[in-house]
């Protein structure tokens, strides 16, 4: 972004280069005759607001159209996978024979991890915890007489599924660090905790192992079936998924009246599928790329559209979640809050009971307005060229990392019956969430650092 203050909470192809020019689409007579209205907003009295002033502070961003056109969106899906529905089971049943018929506990952990490299190990979960269960509570002197294989192999696993792992276990897994033993510590080294600095990270993708595992000689017929009619049906599902926020993101309609952001619905659909990949979370995958998609959009008018007199309406707007509030301001404001209050309405309607909705729309609208209101503390320190404290910072950057608004719609949409303690469990919990949060931001902010000197290093001549 412009500001040092700003960062999105995504990676690069998410971040602007801002030119320090006005935009160039003239503002028409009637938003001019709203933009000095705005002194009628109340408790801001600003009776000489100029024309000149708010369109000297407007900004253009240099963003990439979307690349993801709709009709390429509706082909997703249309080739049949030839899934078997019955056969599918018919392999979920030989596998959970495997289980029962494995005595030899190395052979079980390799099956184990198979399993999970080949992505289902949400299909035997079970099985899976209870094997681990049986192997951690196995004394030490059982553990001293394991192979070394063994014990790495048993060390990662552990590790992978928050077993507590002693460091007894991992040094007589780190004995003698070559071939396979070597090769389980590696793959256990993005699951380090404080103190394991020697550990780096190691990710597996599914596809790719799949296509590694068929060509192993040693490959087990039925896995790698399951395995590719799993990785196709969650890709069907998916894919599903993405067509319908595609739609929704079309018939918001939204480009059509604020043209100057990110028209990012397959991206924010990424982030939402990175979060909650799992196939029975539709519903909250769904949910959530609508609401980074919306996200963007606030973003945008915060950081590029809106003058300062006209964010602190809008926040007050968001605050008060009050249609009245917002019409002194320009239509983008407008359709920007009606959109949101949609979405905000459309996602309480689908996290619980009717009875709840009064309650779940106070603690998503409570999020947004936690939210914005950081944005304007940010927009402030920039337009008024104020260089805030790292105290300053810190305490105002959690929230618009986002991830606090992030969490709230999850934690709303995942109580269930238990909805009246969602607001109340997030507050006690508010240490963990703003720690996690810093993180986040500050990870960000660095991407976003080294983005925007790339981007000023390419406007040198000798670039």
């Amino acid at each position: 972004m412009n500001s040092v203050f700003r960062a999105c909470p995504f990676p690069s192809p998410f971040h602007p280069v801002i030119r320090n020019a006005a935009c160039p689409a003239p503002i028409p007579a009637m938003e001019r005759r709203k933009l000095r209205s705005l002194s009628m907003c109340r408790g801001h009295p600003e009776p000489n607001l100029s024309l000149k002033r708010a369109e000297r502070e407007r900004r253009c961003a240099d963003y990439d159209q979307n690349i993801w056109h709709d009709d390429f969106i509706e082909t997703l899906g249309k080739t049949k996978t030839g899934v078997d529905p019955i056969r599918v089971e018919r392999l979920k049943q030989d596998t959970l024979c495997m289980f029962s018929g494995l005595m030899d506990s190395t052979r079980k952990l390799e099956l184990i991890d198979c399993i999970v490299k080949l992505g289902l190990s949400d299909i035997f979960r079970h099985q899976i915890m209870e094997a681990l269960h049986e192997l951690a509570a196995a004394s030490q002197d059982d553990a001293n007489n394991l192979s070394v294989y063994h014990a790495a192999l048993r060390f990662r696993l552990l590790l992978q599924f928050g077993y507590d792992v002693s460091q007894d276990l991992k040094d007589r897994a780190s004995d003698s660090l070559s071939g396979e033993p070597l090769v389980e510590l590696l793959e256990a080294s993005n699951l380090a905790r404080e103190g394991e600095d020697e550990l780096d990270a190691v990710w597996f993708d599914v596809r790719w192992q799949i296509d590694v595992y068929e060509r192993s000689a040693d490959r087990n017929s039925i896995l790698l079936e399951l395995a590719k009619h799993n990785f196709n049906m969650l890709q069907a599902i998916h894919q599903e998924d993405l067509k319908a926020v595609s739609r929704w993101w079309k018939d918001l309609g939204l480009m059509q009246h604020l043209d100057f952001v990110r028209d990012r619905p397959v991206e924010s659909f990424f982030f939402a599928l990175g979060v909650t990949p799992e196939p029975e979370a539709k519903s909250l995958r769904r949910s959530l790329a609508k609401v980074v998609a919306m996200l963007l959009v606030i973003y945008d008018v915060y950081d590029i559209f809106g003058s300062l007199e006209e964010l602190r309406c809008f926040t007050r707007t968001i605050k008060m979640w009050d249609s009245d509030e917002v019409e002194p301001l320009p239509k983008c404001f407008k359709v920007c809050f009606r959109a949101l209050d949609d979405v905000t309405n459309q996602i309480a309607r689908e996290c619980g009971k009717e009875a709840d909705l009064d309650r779940v729309l106070l603690g998503l609208r409570k999020a947004w307005a936690n939210f914005c209101e950081g944005m304007f503390v940010e927009a402030k320190w920039d337009k008024t060229g104020h260089i805030p404290t790292m105290e300053e910072y810190l305490g105002n950057a959690w929230v618009t990392s986002s991830s606090p608004l992030i969490l709230s719609h999850a934690y709303h949409f995942l109580s269930g019956d238990r909805i009246k303690d969602a607001s109340m469990q997030l507050d006690e919990n508010k240490d963990i969430i703003r720690d996690s949060s810093i993180i986040f931001r500050l990870s960000n902010d660095l991407r976003t650092s080294v983005v925007s000197q790339l981007s000023r290093l390419s406007r040198l001549p000798f670039i």
